[in-house]
């Protein structure tokens, strides 16, 4: 019976992490594709105020000068961008989600077993004690 007991949970804990990596892998795909439209968004507005720079410095500097304070503008916008994922950057010792170990689960579920012999008597009063109390507040209808 023990042993059916820990197949039963060893199939559960694979199907609930089974569950987890399909919510995950559904999570990270979302995530991507939104960071892409806003990186291609973000990177064509930069462009369009660097043409814009280049079109107000162009009459009152001059070409080469306009072209070096455009390319000094994206110069500057790459760096806060490098240091933006820098400063994002995760460790790797998270990895996937994993589920609880099968024998874990069995040994807890010993352990509960075991809990609930020991302290029957005192379980049992506190949770007539609980439906007392739940049970005595009355609603209130609004």
């Amino acid at each position: 019976m023990d042993q059916l007991l820990r197949v039963a949970m060893a199939a559960a804990n694979l199907g609930a992490l089974r569950d987890a990596l399909r919510a995950r892998s559904r999570q990270l795909a979302i995530l991507v594709v939104c960071a892409t439209l806003g990186l291609v968004f973000a990177v064509a507005a930069v462009l369009w105020l660097d043409v814009a720079l280049w079109f107000y410095c162009l009459p009152r500097l001059g070409p080469s000068i306009a072209s070096l304070i455009a390319a000094g503008a994206l110069l500057l916008v790459a760096l806060a961008a490098l240091c933006a994922v820098l400063s994002m950057r995760s460790p790797r010792a998270a990895g996937l989600p994993t589920g609880p170990n099968p024998a874990a689960a069995g040994d807890a579920l010993g352990e509960r077993t075991a809990l609930m012999r020991r302290d029957i008597g005192t379980i049992l009063a506190i949770a007539a004690l609980a439906g007392a109390i739940i049970g005595s507040t009355p609603r209130q209808r609004r």
